[in-house]
């Protein structure tokens, strides 16, 4: 065969290639789409895509099944979906624990800017201090104090990479032991029990043992406001300056998945957050709806990435 009748040939088949994409984005969807979460079933993380879901499903025509894949703080699943074809049919739950993981652990099989595409930042949510009873703290400061006065004695738990642990550490210059477990559900368990001492976590994750009295709650730590679900606590940021760490979920798909594609996934997740009944069940176990455009979803991700390279390299390294 000719230089010519090769080139031609290669053409043809770039060209029909090309075609057969924008045909498939054109019908897409026409089979069910795996939502692959991070994290274990019965965390915010999972309960935030159960109620959203049903929605996507009913917007898109076909079953949205959720893929839970808990383990190695979410770096798991994010294998998997980096790995997944890009057509639109896998999706992925991120929020800032994935951005966290990027300094957090020394290798990881992923790069979250580079092999996936944003679609959309759904919801952020506010996360609030709690210590077991058995700690005589009942302000940040008492904490704080008493962290001092006696180092290494404090468990820190956390059901991801830690990082919120040693930001605190990194922050205040307070000596607590950051143990880490299998997801935040075990963790708050074990908390519960007097196995760890302080956490941070959602709302939605502590709330019922606060109000059990099983866990005391000291201060709000996601922003520099309080917060409607817990509107006697101060910020953590009033104690300790600079402490901010809001919480973001958003879905990504993988790197080169048609532009259209993740345009109508964007713009059926935009009609989703907008759908009262979704937006009052989220409201109710203390979602904010965040929707943006996947542009401003991207540069979230990116500040992200970037503010935990800083403590990561503040603190001398990857701790995992």
């Amino acid at each position: 065969m000719s230089k010519f009748k090769t080139a031609v040939t290669l053409g043809a088949i770039v060209a029909l290639a090309a075609q057969l994409a924008s045909a498939q984005s054109e019908s897409y969807p026409v089979k069910p789409i795996r939502w692959i979460l991070p994290a274990q079933a019965g965390g915010a993380n999972d309960t935030a895509a159960r109620l959203i879901a049903p929605h996507l499903s009913e917007a898109l025509g076909h079953p949205v099944v959720i893929d839970n894949r808990g383990g190695a703080g979410g770096n798991i699943a994010m294998e998997v979906a980096a790995k997944a074809v890009p057509d639109g049919y896998t999706i992925a739950q991120v929020s800032t624990i994935q951005a966290m993981n990027a300094s957090f652990y020394r290798k990881l099989q992923y790069d979250l800017a580079r092999d996936f595409a944003p679609v959309i930042e759904l919801i952020s949510l506010t996360t609030v201090m709690v210590v077991h009873p058995s700690v005589p703290a009942r302000t940040p400061r008492e904490l704080i104090d008493y962290a001092r006065a006696n180092p290494g004695k404090l468990n820190f738990v956390s059901g991801t990479n830690g990082a919120t642990g040693h930001y605190l550490k990194y922050l205040t210059g307070i000596d607590v032991v950051v143990v880490l477990y299998k997801g935040t559900p075990p963790a708050v368990t074990e908390l519960v029990a007097g196995q760890g001492h302080v956490m941070v976590a959602t709302t939605s994750d502590v709330m019922p043992f606060v109000k059990l009295g099983k866990l005391r709650a000291l201060a709000v730590t996601s922003s520099t406001r309080r917060s409607a679900m817990f509107p006697d606590l101060p910020p953590l940021a009033d104690t300790v300056p600079g402490f901010e760490n809001p919480i973001w979920y958003g879905v990504v798909v993988p790197a080169r998945t048609p532009a259209t594609i993740v345009k109508r996934l964007h713009a059926e997740f935009m009609q989703v957050m907008q759908n009262p009944d979704a937006r009052k069940r989220l409201a109710g176990i203390g979602y904010e709806v965040s929707t943006g455009t996947s542009e401003q979803f991207g540069n979230r991700i990116r500040n992200e990435l970037a503010k935990w390279a800083k403590v990561v390299e503040a603190i001398g390294g990857p701790t995992n």
